[in-house]
């Protein structure tokens, strides 16, 4: 599932023209590392590090594991089994953590609803 979530950060910063040298010194640390976690290269990237990358991006856990992310305006679905694979080329190890990660995500989506709830609350 994180490649899922990696492949489409890349698509991301493609389309709004961002580069990893701008993510790397908003969030104080190596373009290496930005460049081998956008890349590919590091294999465990941590869900702080993620995290970190989503947040200068404004962006959620929920929006970048959706299969049609950045397509159109269609219901988002959280990325099915079969369709991991073909996306980006996740292998065996991840399609076993595939269900785990995807009811992690659901948390994620609700908890992404409460912080929204209670933002317009508080304006």
């Amino acid at each position: 599932m994180t490649d899922i979530i990696i492949c489409n950060i890349n698509k991301y910063i493609k389309k709004k023209y961002i580069k990893q040298t701008w993510i790397a010194e908003t969030l104080g640390v190596n373009k290496m590392n930005i460049s081998n976690i956008l890349n590919g290269r590091k294999r465990n990237v941590t869900l702080e590090e993620l995290n970190s990358i989503l947040e200068v991006l404004d962006l959620s856990f929920g929006e970048v594991s959706r299969i049609d992310f950045l397509m159109d305006s269609t219901p988002s679905k959280i990325v099915s089994e079969e369709r991991v694979a073909y996306v980006c080329k996740a292998d065996d190890s991840d399609m076993i953590k595939n269900k785990s990660v995807e009811l992690i995500l659901n948390i994620i989506d609700i908890i992404d609803v409460f912080k929204t709830a209670n933002e317009v609350t508080h304006e």
